[in-house]
């Protein structure tokens, strides 16, 4: 078992040394540098040193030199281990120095034991170290040396990390902007109030210091600034941009539905325009805003007014994403505000209707109804509303009513397409109806149905005051040809009463005709049931 000194500054790496040796058996003592080392080596005369190069308060290469001047260490075995000098480099100083074997990091195991075991066996003398100016030079050269280099891989670290934060950092500002854009997509559904908020939100969440919402014209030739976000973009609201501008960014991104930047702007022909002058714009992003069709709509632009450099293709990939964020909230919103407009109309229309409109789903359920509906049923809108819509017709009805809706649905032919029936108002009265109705087609699949209910009240009235018109004038003729063919008085009455029976629609008709000897009324003809307690 031997006595080895283990040295360097990093205690995790003295601690890995100590558990491969410590397999071998040996006894393990440990320095932080050659300063500390110097004063154990003379204190316990361990068997071999094992140090690092690169040390605080005394390197390798003078622990070394001292270690050889005095006599009483001066051959105790070295082995030295580095990552930080080129093993071509360190080599010849080492082994001047008496230094036993170099080992370059990352080492093998089998390597750093091989070299212990030789060390250990090895019985030769060590050489003395050089004179001291020439190993002075020699050591001021190397660590010269590998300062600077060390001073540039620094350099190169701290650039590297540095662009590694920006990424980072601009990452994150990516993320933070694609959630604040989805927040106020979800926020309103009127583009009016959407585009501004979409602007605002990207400019602030990556930084920018203005930006602007431009959409095509109708003609195609040009884009209007909509929407301005940052100080001094105010009065560019409503500015016309000619689309076939060769220096125009914004231009460029609409003509080629991708998105674009320039850089130092004031250095470009983009410089002299207008806007980029008034603003002091140093660099330029151009974001177009593509439909799902395909067509572009538009674009984004943002600009910054410090750094001329600003943008880079990690711009144009998120920028890219965002866009697509902000054109499907803004189509998603102006689909929706057609069918605002849309359902506003059917509003109008159906509630200025005379005949009550409902629609129901595939399950028969309303959905919606109009004002004549209520007036005719009796029923608040919210009593209807989700409820089975057979339930407003009459018992008999009720069958009819399903099996109409079934045959719709399915697409099967339903006939006739009006029908009548009776529907139960909400105070129990009984209404005669006519109905017809349409499927409600979604996707080339019915959905539901749409009905109208026409109240045929007046409609029955006014035929059955036409029957009743048309019979009586039928009865008069007959009783005209009667009084005509027979001068008998009781057949001719007799004919009056049973025609007055049938247009009154009475049970009984009589005529009574005063009896001039007792002054009282007598019958003299009737029809129908017999009167109870009266003689002819």
């Amino acid at each position: 078992m031997a006595t080895i000194l283990i040295v360097d500054d990093y205690p995790d790496t003295r601690q890995y040394l100590r558990e491969v040796l410590e397999v071998s058996s040996h006894h393990l003592l440990e320095a932080a540098n050659g300063a500390e080392a110097l004063g154990l080596v003379r204190a316990e005369r361990p068997d071999l040193i094992i140090t690092d190069i690169l040390m605080p308060t005394m390197d390798g290469f003078e622990f070394a030199r001292h270690l050889r001047a005095d006599e009483t260490i001066a051959q105790t075995p070295v082995i030295f281990y580095t990552g930080f000098y080129d093993e071509h480099d360190a080599e010849a100083l080492a082994y001047a120095s008496g230094v036993f074997r170099l080992i370059t990091k990352p080492f093998k195991l089998g390597v750093l034991l091989g070299a212990v075991d030789e060390a250990l066996s090895f019985t030769e003398p060590r050489p003395l170290p050089p004179p001291g100016e020439a190993f002075d030079r020699e050591h001021l050269r190397l660590l010269t040396n590998k300062l600077s280099q060390n001073v540039a891989e620094l350099e190169q670290q701290i650039a590297n990390r540095r662009r590694a934060e920006a990424m980072l950092a601009a990452e994150a500002r990516f993320l933070r902007a694609q959630t604040e854009v989805a927040q106020v997509a979800l926020s309103s559904l009127q583009p009016e109030i959407l585009v501004p908020q979409l602007l605002e939100t990207i400019g602030r969440a990556q930084g920018y210091t203005s930006g602007f919402f431009w959409r095509v014209t109708d003609d195609g030739d040009a884009a209007l600034s909509v929407a301005t976000f940052g100080e001094g973009t105010a009065p560019f609201l409503g500015y016309r941009q000619d689309l076939s501008d060769p220096h125009s960014v914004m231009a460029r991104a609409i003509r080629t539905g991708q998105p674009t930047f320039t850089n130092r702007v004031q250095e470009s022909p983009l410089g002299i325009l207008t806007m980029p002058r008034a603003l002091g714009t140093q660099a330029i992003l151009g974001l177009p805003l593509v439909q799902r069709t395909g067509s572009v709509m538009g674009a984004m632009t943002f600009a910054d007014a410090e750094n001329p450099e600003r943008f880079t293709e990690l711009d144009l990939t998120q920028g890219a994403v965002l866009a697509s964020q902000v054109a499907q909230a803004i189509e998603n919103s102006e689909l929706f505000s057609q069918i605002q407009r849309l359902e506003e109309q059917y509003r109008v229309v159906t509630e200025s209707l005379h005949d009550a409109v409902y629609t129901v789903d595939s399950e028969g359920q309303v959905t919606f109804v109009n004002t004549a509906l209520e007036r005719l049923t009796g029923y608040r809108r919210e009593e209807v509303l989700g409820q089975p819509s057979v339930r407003l017709f009459a018992p008999e009805w009720g069958p009819v009513y399903r099996e109409r809706l079934r045959q719709a649905l399915r697409e099967e032919p339903v006939v006739p397409p009006h029908i009548e029936g009776a529907i139960i108002t909400k105070d129990g009265a009984r209404v005669l109806v006519e109905l017809s109705s349409a499927n409600l087609v979604e996707r080339g699949k019915g959905v539901g149905r749409v009905l109208v209910i026409r109240d045929m009240t007046e409609r029955k009235r006014a035929e059955e005051e036409g029957r009743w018109r048309q019979r009586a004038a039928e009865l008069m003729v007959e009783l005209a040809r009667s009084i005509t063919a027979s001068l008998d008085l009781d057949t001719v009455f007799q004919r009056v009463v049973e025609g007055a029976r049938e247009l009154c629609g009475s049970d009984i008709a009589s005529i009574a005709l005063r009896d001039p000897d007792s002054e009282a009324m007598v019958i003299r003809h009737w029809t129908g049931a017999r009167f109870h307690g009266y003689e002819a």
